[in-house]
């Protein structure tokens, strides 16, 4: 079939045919093809092994042939497999092999060939391309002067006659959002998705068009572009609804913390010896709120929809209600209520697309709400640094500090116990959904014990209550819900005050020591006597347990062991492999070819190095159950008594691992 220069070709060879004649009459149909400049596709079983081409005349005839017309095969494993032989008949040979994408091998007991494909990339654009619904806003030069003219003409001092900040600046917000509104409607616009791989776009015109969006990158054109292009961003390849995933995110954290043991100790506990300097932040001036607005990066408009650069735009029209605002929410110790709303965009970690937990929440949040954080953000981060109230073990979200500097700090430490003769012993947790997990109650108490009292820490007070969010996706939204527990991730306070959470932490157990990254835990000690370190080791992870507990925050359990879902991927794959090799359908049971291999299967290759390694947990908690350590412990209680009783470790594996083979045909 020869259709515009494109060649499709199924090629049969008997097994028993003259190699000869078969290559005089292929290299006929490629002088063709190379005379008539064709794409070709060749396809079939050739009955000639490419595997032997390092001693096969035939194979090494064949590749030449094929070679000689700039055509290449693009499978490379065997298709064929017998109890005694494998061999590589089935092949695709191709002259189009930059256009090739995927190539495999479908291992199946339906003939005894396997079947094999290849992907190619199409070079003609779409015959009836699709068209997409995109809502944009209008941000052209005229709308922008008109909008500018409107503003500048509010007497926006009207709104400051209100005696309280929430009411006031809500009649701010809903002044500008009206305006903005007015010269910036929400418009529709449909768009052809078609696709531009066209011919005469060349490898080296793409080099120079990646060269170019290098140089600049204009957010708004290339959201426009991504749209057209029909490319999906992350959050658009999720598969759950947004009800369903704002549900998630929304409850999480109190799931956690109801799971969490009781424990008699306090977080109070581990605040002592107070700042004797209140926390008392400066009122601000018009250019320093000036300021904070321009360095302000123009990132996603918020529930509100005003990006930060109209606010910058406008900047000269309501700079002196903006600097009223702002020093009247600290004197008051107020965040406007309408700030306290977040659009959620989930963000695919990795794994099932259909698993809540497999999604990060970011909150977007209002581009007026960000200044009033910044403004508050830079009188605190002023308090702290100037009284020394962040750890010096905290690395994460901290200026001139990077987890460059952890690292170092941490290889130090090593190269320095490796000097001394000393042995280390080093633990790293990471913290379960960190940002999501905040106890409100406690971060006020932790930020009364630095000295926030008054207006400031009903300030915060108000910043974190009657929070709201709603997840958006793919145009759709979810319904409001509200929030009782975390830090918004993507805040600007968020990670300064998750620092704050965590900054007494060390003072847990003053025997360790910390290389704390945010949410990520370093802690590691030393001692020349291996037996007094694990001691001390144990004894100190009780107390970092307590203090854990005590601050409803929870550990990734991902201590050592290896849960049924990581290891499901390898049951398949082994189960895969042991088909391949006794020569068995898709559908016929492996556990008898297990037994004849002496194989164990990955679950049972897992419980058997748990025994191997069988010692007391490192901790006695509810959290070192699924310990590498607990495990083994657990299994061995399970195995019969006769195998208990070997006496050497020798006869104590070749008997377990007779247990578990014989247990696949009990």
């Amino acid at each position: 079939m020869q259709v515009n220069k494109v060649l499709v070709g199924c090629i049969y060879r008997l097994p028993h045919s003259s190699p000869y004649d078969f290559l005089n009459s292929l290299s006929e149909v490629l002088n063709t093809i190379q005379r008539e400049k064709s794409t070709s596709y060749l396809i079939g079983d050739f009955n000639i092994d490419l595997l032997k081409h390092t001693h096969s005349k035939d194979a090494v005839d064949l590749i030449s042939l094929f070679h000689s017309h700039f055509h290449y095969c693009t499978i490379t494993h065997n298709t064929r497999v017998t109890t005694n032989t494998a061999t590589l008949l089935d092949q695709i040979w191709t002259n189009d092999i930059r256009h090739n994408l995927t190539n495999g091998i479908v291992y199946s007991s339906v003939s005894d060939h396997f079947p094999v494909f290849s992907f190619f990339q199409s070079r003609d654009s779409p015959k009836t391309p699709n068209t997409t619904v995109i809502k944009f806003r209008d941000f052209s030069a005229a709308n922008l002067d008109n909008f500018l003219s409107d503003v500048e003409n509010v007497d926006w001092l009207n709104c400051l006659t209100s005696t309280e900040v929430d009411e006031g600046f809500s009649q701010f917000h809903d002044k500008f959002y009206t305006i903005f509104s007015q010269y910036f409607p929400i418009k529709h616009k449909k768009i052809k998705t078609q696709h531009l791989n066209k011919p005469y776009i060349t490898y080296d015109i793409k080099q120079l068009i990646k060269e170019k969006n290098s140089i600049g990158n204009n957010k708004k054109t290339w959201d426009i572009i991504n749209t057209v292009l029909n490319r999906k961003s992350q959050t658009s390849l999720q598969a759950l609804s947004p009800d369903v995933l704002n549900s998630y995110f929304a409850n999480s954290g109190e799931a956690l913390a109801s799971k969490l043991a009781t424990t008699e100790a306090s977080h109070l506990h581990y605040l002592d010896n107070p700042l004797q300097m209140y926390f008392s932040p400066r009122l601000y001036t018009e250019s320093e709120i000036c300021n904070i607005v321009r360095e302000s990066r123009d990132s996603s408009a918020g529930n509100d929809d005003i990006p930060m650069s109209i606010i910058k735009k406008s900047l000269p029209h309501i700079i002196q209600a903006l600097t009223y605002f702002c020093n009247r929410s600290l004197q008051t110790g107020m965040f406007p209520s309408c700030l306290r709303i977040a659009r959620v965009v989930p963000i695919h970690k990795g794994g099932s697309l259909h698993e809540p937990k497999c999604y990060r929440p970011v909150s977007v949040l209002a581009a007026f709400g960000k200044i009033f954080e910044t403004m508050m953000y830079d009188r605190m981060i002023e308090f702290c640094n100037y009284h020394n109230i962040l750890s010096n073990f905290q690395f994460g979200f901290r200026a001139q500090r990077s987890s460059e500097s952890a690292l170092q700090c941490f290889t130090n430490y090593v190269l320095r116990a490796f000097d001394d003769n000393e042995f280390l012993i080093s633990v790293f947790l990471d913290l379960s959904k960190a940002f999501d997990t905040v106890n409100h109650q406690i971060l006020i108490d932790k930020l009364h014990y630095y000295r926030f009292r008054g207006p400031s820490l009903r300030w915060f007070q108000s910043y974190l209550s009657n929070r709201m969010q709603y997840v958006s996706v793919n145009g759709q939204s979810s319904i409001m819900l509200p929030v009782n527990y975390g830090v918004p991730q993507g805040s600007v306070l968020g990670p300064l005050l998750f620092n704050m959470y965590i900054n007494d932490m060390p003072r847990s157990s003053f025997a360790l020591n910390y290389v704390l990254f945010a949410d990520d835990c370093t802690m590691y000690i030393s001692d020349r006597n291996i037996d007094i370190l694990m001691d001390k080791m144990n004894k100190e992870l009780v107390n970092i347990n307590t203090w854990l507990t005590a601050n409803k925050l929870t550990i990734n359990p991902i201590w050592g062991g290896a849960s049924s879902t990581s290891l499901n991927p390898l049951v398949v794959l082994q189960k895969k492999v042991i088909r391949n090799i006794m020569g068995l359908k898709t559908t016929d049971h492996t556990n008898e070819s297990f037994v004849n291999l002496k194989l164990l299967k990955c679950n049972d290759i897992y419980t058997f190095k748990r025994l191997m390694e069988t010692r007391p947990p490192l901790v006695s908690s509810s959290q070192s159950q699924s310990h590498i350590r607990y495990r083994g412990a657990v299994i061995f209680n399970g195995i019969p008594p006769e195998i208990k009783s070997k006496h050497t470790l020798g006869n104590f594996k070749s008997s377990l691992k007779s247990y578990l083979i014989n247990s696949y045909t009990a």
